[in-house]
């Protein structure tokens, strides 16, 4: 895993769907910039757009964090769903040379979004909050976000609190 905190410069952090991805590009820790972004509805085309508008938002040469794809057990009836949203996993990992995939029980666990997205919204400053979507795409890319600059810990609580 990538040492986010000791990272300077871009991250990108991205919650994945099958026709848009939450995005979020982060320049020294700080947001910059969060939306929703849609493509071509293709694995490829959907990638190649979210990287065209990172580069935009200045995310170019940046590392990535992007949320994996996990089964649960008596969940297979998502499994075409996994699929799908894996290839669009696959596409920008092969369009980005930096890129590390989180596990949602990793950085997330099984707290409710509601409770999640309210503690992550704590933790940005006004003018972070002013720069992002509040699409729950989005939400989910900015708390990942926040998880892997280390400024929440596992679920959105306080770092020094246990998920």
């Amino acid at each position: 895993m990538i040492p986010f905190a000791a990272v300077p410069g871009a991250l990108v952090t991205v919650d994945p769907g099958k026709r848009r991805c939450g995005v979020a590009v982060w320049l020294d820790g700080v947001l910059v910039w969060a939306a929703r972004v849609a493509g071509p509805p293709t694995p490829s085309g959907l990638a190649a757009r979210v990287v065209a508008v990172v580069t935009a938002h200045g995310g170019g040469g940046a590392v990535w964090v992007i949320e994996d794809q996990q089964n649960y057990p008596g969940h297979d009836g998502r499994k075409g769903d996994l699929d799908s949203l894996r290839r669009v996993v696959a596409q920008l990992c092969r369009r980005v040379e930096s890129v590390d995939l989180v596990r949602p029980a990793k950085w997330k666990g099984n707290v409710p979004k509601t409770v999640h997205h309210a503690r992550c919204a704590q933790v940005l400053s006004d003018a972070e909050r002013r720069r992002h979507a509040t699409d729950v795409d989005t939400l989910d890319a900015v708390a990942l976000g926040l998880w892997a600059l280390r400024r929440t810990g596992r679920g959105g609580t306080r770092p020094d609190q246990p998920g």
